[in-house]
């Protein structure tokens, strides 16, 4: 169960308010393809209330809302990018061990990323999916 303060930084949320949030977070699958008016039906309120509460944690709408919350509930996990490294899904390397070790630097301690040139588009590309997922990394070039 996620929190709906940890979400967002505005705290002073009504019951009404927290009902809402918390449908779309308990739904967000199918609330990505419903209408607002659709939503304020499944949630007992008013297609106002909605906008409002759009408003007031500061999106332009009640599709960006959407997405916000979509982005920070379904965002990857480090088991995921683990995984997929242990199957040798994202690169693979000459040296047989240099995953598992990078595997460990991941899990264990903070990373710090040098790339230049064209390596630079896949060092950003791992420093960017690591601070994603919530690692410590520093990147320079």
């Amino acid at each position: 169960m996620i929190k709906i303060e940890k979400l967002f930084s505005c705290n002073n949320f009504s019951t009404l308010e927290k009902n809402i949030l918390t449908y779309i977070v308990n739904n967000i699958g199918t609330c990505t393809s419903l209408s607002v008016r659709s939503l304020a039906k499944a949630t007992y309120t008013s297609p106002s209330t909605i906008i409002r509460l759009s408003k007031k944690l500061g999106y332009s709408g009640y599709i960006e809302l959407i997405y916000s919350i979509r982005s920070k509930v379904c965002a990857p996990s480090s088991k995921n990018l683990i995984t997929d490294l242990q199957n040798r899904q994202i690169f693979t390397t000459t040296s047989p061990d240099a995953i598992d070790r990078f595997i460990e630097y991941i899990e264990y301690g903070n990373l710090f990323i040098f790339s230049t040139g064209f390596s630079d588009i896949i060092g950003d590309y791992i420093y960017k999916k690591l601070l994603v997922i919530g690692k410590k990394c520093l990147k320079t070039d």
